[in-house]
């Protein structure tokens, strides 16, 4: 399949006009063939999963529910999460790559800007290297939350805003409504993806930053990319902490919050948290 650079030129551009900052650049640079020969690209492999250490986490936590956090901290031992599958390793690997891939793009084009010093959220000195910290981190010590945002740019359109790169089945990317600030768009987030809806609130009030810029990168041809902007949601974050402040005072005091799901239920079956009185049953 040929490149034709004045029919890309025409798309990107009615995308940029529409009001799409990344994805236009990312189809771009690659269409062009701009990558360097022989990149590198870091695949950190282990599992996924992060052990229970006693603070909450923007990817996991902000949608979990009061009892399941409560146990998540009382009871590390006991936190066991389903095993993975070979697709779901395969997927996280893949996504791995076009992660990488996303980020040498960017940073190449002086959009994604590189952190130095050390880390505050894993205390790794910042750098390319392996062993070192090569995305942003934020922490709260208050609540104790911290985590790790994908990058943060700096573009005309928006200025310093932060950046989330996830990967999705190619079918499921082709669906998602066009418009990065749509309603239709956001709607699709909240509905179809809550949690990742309330990681980016996370990341946000942990970092102070005020917007990020989602990209969704279907895995597989054609290879869609699409991009949500997703804005300070004030209530969200405000409902997030108070629930937080909760789960906290009831490890504080040993009262264990009510059950989230029932006897025998789907939810229970599934549960990392096997201490829990609900699944032993």
């Amino acid at each position: 399949m040929s490149f034709d650079p004045e029919k890309a030129l025409r798309r990107e551009g009615a995308a940029a006009a529409s009001g799409y900052v990344l994805a236009p650049l990312l189809r771009l640079y690659i269409a062009e063939g701009r990558f360097p020969r022989n990149v590198p690209i870091r695949l950190e492999g282990g599992d996924p999963d992060r052990a229970p250490n006693d603070w909450f986490w923007p990817s996991t936590h902000p949608t979990m529910p009061e009892r399941k956090l409560y146990l998540y901290l009382t009871q590390p031992e006991k936190w066991e999460p389903e095993p993975w599958s070979y697709e779901g390793r395969m997927s996280v690997t893949v996504g791995s790559i076009e992660h990488s891939i996303t980020q040498f793009a960017l940073d190449d084009l002086g959009i994604l800007q590189r952190p130095t010093g050390i880390c505050p959220a894993c205390l790794r000195e910042y750098g390319p290297e392996i062993g070192q910290c090569s995305e942003p981190g934020a922490v709260d010590p208050v609540l104790k939350r911290r985590g790790h945002l994908d990058g943060a740019i700096i573009t005309p359109q928006l200025g310093l805003t932060g950046l989330d790169i996830k990967t999705i089945n190619h079918f499921a990317a082709a669906k998602i409504p066009d418009g990065p600030t749509s309603e239709a768009a956001l709607m699709w987030l909240k509905t179809k993806h809550p949690y990742y809806y309330g990681q980016m609130q996370e990341y946000m009030a942990i970092s102070g930053l005020r917007l990020m810029v989602m990209l969704f990168l279907g895995m597989g041809f054609p290879w869609v990319i699409k991009e949500i902007h997703v804005a300070y949601d004030e209530a969200y974050v405000t409902a997030l902490e108070a629930k937080y402040r909760r789960v906290r005072a009831a490890v504080a005091s040993g009262a264990t919050p009510e059950p989230c799901c029932g006897v025998r239920s789907p939810e229970a079956a599934s549960c990392a948290a096997t201490g829990c009185t609900i699944r032993i049953v």
